[in-house]
């Protein structure tokens, strides 16, 4: 098989819409979902460590026992956007869309065959 060193970029612009959509599907039909409006579980202690961080109370102000990695991550994002979990959550899914391109890509490069690298893809998606 010969080798080409075109680089597949509608198909990978066709994975991440697709995983974009996937995710923007699920999001909409979340949207008037109590379980996505109040965090539980680790959700709500991400979301009260993040509010505490965000308030300028510090890492140290929420005892936890995770990594505090991602509640400064959404630390960030209450700053910029408040304490909405939404802007996370579409941001969260711009991630995931990206993750189907990148495995796409990884069978794109592995096989150079269009229908695996849609199939790697929509796997991911």
């Amino acid at each position: 098989m010969i080798r080409s060193e075109r680089e597949p970029w509608p198909l990978l612009a066709f994975l991440f819409l697709a995983g974009l959509a996937c995710r923007g599907w699920f999001l909409w039909t979340e949207r008037g979902s109590p379980f996505a409006a109040v965090p539980i579980v680790d959700a709500r202690e991400y979301h009260l460590w993040a509010s505490s961080i965000a308030s300028g109370q510090g890492l140290l102000a929420v005892w936890a026992h995770h990594s505090p990695v991602y509640p400064l991550f959404l630390a960030v994002f209450y700053k910029v956007f408040g304490a909405s979990p939404w802007p996370v959550f579409w941001f969260q899914a711009l991630l995931g869309a990206l993750t189907a391109v990148l495995c796409g890509h990884a069978a794109w490069k592995a096989w150079q065959d269009g229908p695996a690298s849609v199939a790697a893809g929509l796997a991911a998606a």
